[in-house]
């Protein structure tokens, strides 16, 4: 049996993923959304987990049956065996105002890992920028419902690509950008994978 992602995993499976062949669709909200679900199903599949779109009109979610299990028992009473565990939910949004909205979905969600890949003007990230300062009301957004549950240990990820300036007078992008964050209940706050140095805090408020 396959080993279950962890939020890195997901993120390095994406971003290794995400390669130049794509750069003319990642232009193209509605064909770079096409693109993203394509991307996304093949890393789920390669965990063994079983992909859908749109289940709990979630994006993406990633399933491990198990109805051999009560396959006997469920027959003799005349039912059909059905039993399965979400290990993995993703939402893609392209609006880069809009996602906090699929993480308020997600926290009502029960999985293990959850993910969410969004977009932040180019001009507007680094250090102190709009991308951390929407990190730090993010963390705090999600202690806000009710159905947050600090005592699961549920992986949330967000991911944020580039998107166009905010200025029209910036320079515009000339790669994805892709950054990874999670959620660390410990200090409640958001922090950056880094491949190659040990995960830094960003955002606290």
């Amino acid at each position: 049996m396959n080993a279950m992602p962890t939020a890195k995993d997901f993120f390095e499976d994406y971003t290794s993923s995400v390669t130049k062949g794509y750069w003319d669709d990642y232009h193209d909200n509605s064909q770079w959304t096409v693109c993203v679900t394509q991307i996304i199903r093949r890393i789920i599949e390669k965990y063994g987990l079983t992909s859908q779109t749109e289940y709990y009109r979630i994006d993406i979610t990633g399933w491990k049956s198990h109805w051999e299990e009560i396959s006997d028992q469920a027959s003799k009473l005349g039912l059909n065996p059905h039993l399965w565990d979400l290990e993995i939910a993703i939402e893609h949004e392209n609006s880069s105002s809009d996602w906090t909205d699929e993480l308020v979905k997600l926290v009502h969600i029960r999985c293990p890992l959850k993910v969410i890949i969004g977009y932040t003007p180019c001009d507007m990230r680094g250090t102190g920028g709009l991308e951390d300062q929407r990190l730090a009301f993010a963390s705090e957004l999600m202690k806000k419902v009710k159905a947050f549950d600090p005592g699961a240990r549920e992986q949330y990820l967000i991911i944020f690509g580039n998107s166009a300036p905010k200025d029209s007078k910036s320079p515009t992008y000339s790669d994805y950008g892709y950054r990874g964050y999670i959620y660390d209940y410990d200090r409640n706050a958001f922090v950056e994978l880094l491949p190659s140095a040990d995960a830094q805090v960003c955002c606290m408020l």
